[in-house]
């Protein structure tokens, strides 16, 4: 029907000795109507993005693999890796956890292998038609980090202050990765401004009055 349309448009007219056909206003709207429908049907299928050719160009970066072996820092260096890799690529949120689940291997691969349907119907609970990125890295810091870990990793974020031969953007980096061990406790970006304005003992007098909304303010 698309074709049919476009070929009416371009098909020059021809004189013809019978009386005019005219289309009535119904008639007309309802063409519109359909070509319209029938344009943002090609537009949608030419937007999707091909699972397929986002898995090569993710390859193609050679991303490392993720057994749950080694220091916990390496789940934060992980996700940071794929984080940074999804927004290169402009990877749409409904495909980042199937892209990113190739990559678990040993005791991480295994987990997943058990427990894909439950994350997948939790999701659904939660009225997601997917698992999102953010959600499924807030699950594996808790299960792939020991809880004895995230208290240390915690009261060192407490305690957590900018020195003398930090820059603020090496302050504002260890900061984040000290973050990522509150993930569990829902802190509002608001008390995580807090927080990162209260590190910067050294400078805070340049900062100004007001309250902080985010970090990203602060620190820019």
């Amino acid at each position: 029907m698309f074709h049919f349309i476009s070929y009416i448009k371009i098909m020059p007219l021809k004189k013809s000795t019978s009386t005019p056909t005219t289309m009535s206003q119904e008639e007309i709207d309802r063409l519109i109507a359909m070509n319209e429908a029938l344009t943002a049907g090609v537009k949608s299928k030419g937007s999707a993005q091909d699972p397929a050719k986002l898995s090569a160009s993710i390859a193609r970066h050679n991303p490392m693999n993720y057994d749950q072996l080694g220091e916990p820092s390496l789940l934060g260096d992980w996700h940071r890796e794929f984080h940074n890799l999804f927004e290169l690529l402009k990877c749409h949120a409904e495909l980042q956890v199937d892209q990113v689940v190739y990559y678990l291997r040993g005791k991480a691969g295994l987990w997943w292998t058990r427990n894909k349907e439950a994350i997948r119907k939790a999701s659904e609970g939660n009225n997601s038609p997917y698992v999102k990125w953010p959600g499924f890295k807030k699950v594996m810091r808790v299960v792939f980090v020991l809880e004895h870990i995230r208290r240390k990793m915690r009261a060192k974020f407490d305690s957590f202050k900018i020195t003398d031969e930090m820059t603020v953007e090496t302050y504002y980096n260890r900061f984040m990765e000290l973050s990522e061990y509150l993930v569990d406790l829902n802190i509002s970006e608001e008390i995580l401004a807090l927080r990162f304005e209260k590190g910067l003992t050294t400078i805070k007098k340049r900062l100004g009055a007001g309250q902080p909304s985010n970090m990203d303010d602060i620190y820019q």
